[in-house]
């Protein structure tokens, strides 16, 4: 309340009286637009349980970003790797290991992804091809870690996406 009666005060002040000349100016206005994405990032992600036979699952990426931006997203590890690939935290210290794709033939591992120029209107998808391989002798219980995703949209300056991961195994 305070405020607004000051407000008032200060404006009842400065205001020219009727009648009082007037000065006409330009005003110049500038903008400068900084390229920026808005990203669509599961939380969580729980893939199919895990037998011994390989898992396959995906989860979908969305980015709407600035027109003309061409961001770089990229995928950090989890937990520990295992021979170049990521690792689920498990019982009694144990780890499953998991790999991501940026194919749906489960080809090309994901390593980071750089986005064709942005047109600013319709969002990018991208999927995440999880693949859990098959004859990894583990503990039954739950194995969870976290997967760190960063969106870089060409500032130099990524921003940093964490996805909980985690499977049960039987």
């Amino acid at each position: 309340m305070f405020t607004k009666l000051t407000a008032l005060a200060l404006l009842a002040l400065c205001s020219t009286p009727a009648g009082a000349g007037m000065i006409e100016a330009t005003l110049q206005v500038s903008a400068q637009v900084v390229n920026n994405c808005a990203v669509i990032v599961p939380s969580a992600v729980i893939l199919p349980e895990y037998d011994g036979t390989q898992v396959r699952s995906g989860v979908e990426l969305q980015l709407r970003c600035t027109k003309g931006a061409a961001p770089i997203v990229s995928l950090g590890s989890s937990m520990a790797a295992i021979g170049g690939a990521r690792a689920l935290a498990g019982p009694d210290g144990r780890q499953l290991a998991y790999r991501i794709y940026s194919d749906p033939d489960y080809n090309l591992p994901w390593n980071s992804v750089r986005e064709l120029r942005a047109d600013g209107l319709r969002p990018a998808s991208y999927t995440l091809y999880w693949a859990i391989p098959s004859g990894q002798t583990v503990s039954p219980g739950k194995y969870a870690g976290n997967l760190d995703v960063s969106v870089d949209p060409e500032t130099g300056t990524a921003k940093h996406y964490t996805i909980r991961v985690s499977v049960r195994v039987q």
